[in-house]
């Protein structure tokens, strides 16, 4: 559980928008922050004075693990209970929750010289309805008894990124689409 967190860069990134008290010692806020979401994620329990004797039955483990070397002590309950208050206040989240997840949103300059549209169909043993999806129509398949839904989809040629997808009602006929 702690190697996924690393790879993310949770600790440092804790440690940035968190400052470590000043007479701390040892792990640092975020080190002591990453390390206590495991028992909480392992034993369902979020209760701070279970923390230091779970770490003491894991020592091996916990020391084997990323990061800096760890002490039971590090994870008392005293020690959890200034990391609650610390990441308690509201001011450091907005700049933390910015540097974690990084804007999503990519603008390409693709080719757009040619789109291709395909539409395909999906039968299903419903009931047909006035305004339903599925309708009865021509069929590829020779099975007119079966309603059926059509989809659209257009695509980039020759990257084939979509561009706009659409469903349908069954009886319309692919040429107007």
């Amino acid at each position: 559980m702690l190697a996924p967190l690393e790879r993310r860069g949770v600790q440092p990134l804790l440690d940035e928008h968190f400052p470590t008290p000043g007479n701390w010692g040892g792990l640092r806020l975020g080190w002591v922050t990453v390390r206590w979401v495991t028992p909480i994620l392992s034993e369902a329990d979020q209760r701070l004075n279970q923390v230091e004797p779970w770490a003491e039955q894991r020592l091996h483990t916990l020391r084997g693990s990323t990061g800096p070397r760890v002490d039971p002590l590090e994870l008392s309950d005293d020690r959890l209970a200034a990391v609650r208050e610390a990441v308690r206040q509201d001011e450091p989240w907005p700049a933390l929750d910015g540097a974690f997840t990084p804007p999503r949103l990519r603008v390409y300059a693709l080719p757009s010289e040619r789109v291709r549209v395909d539409t395909t169909t999906a039968r299903g043993y419903g009931r047909v309805t006035e305004d339903g999806l599925f309708q009865l129509g021509h069929r590829q398949d020779h099975r007119p008894g079966l309603p059926q839904v059509k989809g659209l989809r257009s695509v980039l040629d020759p990257l084939g990124w979509p561009v706009a997808t659409d469903v349908v009602p069954g009886q319309r006929a692919d040429d107007p689409l």
